[in-house]
């Protein structure tokens, strides 16, 4: 079986949730407590998190539900921070952490195992690709996975790195997600893993055309390329 590494990239708690009750592994990353929207992570990665977390920038918002808010990378901060007490005066123990997660994500991201990147949220074909761009330029030529469970996409891969999934949330709905449903996505990652492998090694890693199937991405790629070359 392929060895692999499984990291969370948000967009809010239920995925580092479910990849530590799944692994048993309790180390925490970066995104792991954050609500952030998926090209906001795709920024963040590519400035390398720079204005992330700068005390100027941070503001509590009570509605509609209690946080603080990173006005620079718009990530929402809902358990680092208690309201009892103002930002500045807990500021340096949660940047001290943050900094901490950060180191950590850069070494994740020199690791030579694959790395599965999970998203859980609302997605484009844009935001993914964009994602996986800035993904490829921090691994450089090493493997990874993005794993993006979403309703706003049909099932399936997208290209030989990117693999979508539909997910069925708990009724009523509870944060920690469905074990059962994300059990089975789990379990598929070695499988999926292969395939990306595969493809990426047969033909190249962009575009649905590693798997033997039309382009759908064009619009992109120029996009892509311009990132790319900066």
């Amino acid at each position: 079986m392929m060895s692999y590494h499984i990291v969370s990239i948000g967009g809010n708690c239920q995925p580092a949730h479910q990849i530590r009750r799944h692994t048993g592994k309790t180390e925490a990353n970066v995104f792991d407590w954050l609500m952030i929207e998926l090209r906001d992570v795709a920024r963040l990665i590519d400035n390398d998190f720079v204005e992330f977390l700068e005390l100027s920038n941070l503001q509590y918002v009570r509605t509609p539900f209690r946080h603080v808010l990173d006005q620079a990378s718009l990530a929402k901060f809902v358990h680092d921070f208690k309201f009892s007490l103002e930002p500045r005066d807990q500021y340096e123990n949660v940047r001290s952490k943050y900094d901490y997660l950060i180191k950590r994500w850069r070494e994740t991201m020199e690791r030579d195992e694959t790395i599965v990147f999970v998203w859980l949220g609302a997605a484009t074909d844009r935001d993914l690709h964009l994602l996986e761009q800035s993904i490829s330029i921090r691994r450089k030529s090493k493997p990874f996975l993005i794993a993006a469970l979403t309703t706003g996409l049909p099932p399936g891969r997208k290209s030989a790195r990117i693999v979508c999934f539909d997910i069925a949330q708990p009724d009523p709905y509870v944060w920690k997600g469905d074990d059962m449903e994300w059990e089975a996505v789990l379990q598929t990652l070695p499988a999926e893993l292969q395939a990306a492998a595969a493809a990426t090694t047969n033909h190249g890693p962009i575009g649905t055309e590693t798997l033997g199937r039309p382009k759908v991405f064009d619009p992109l790629e120029d996009a892509i390329r311009e990132r790319a070359s900066r």
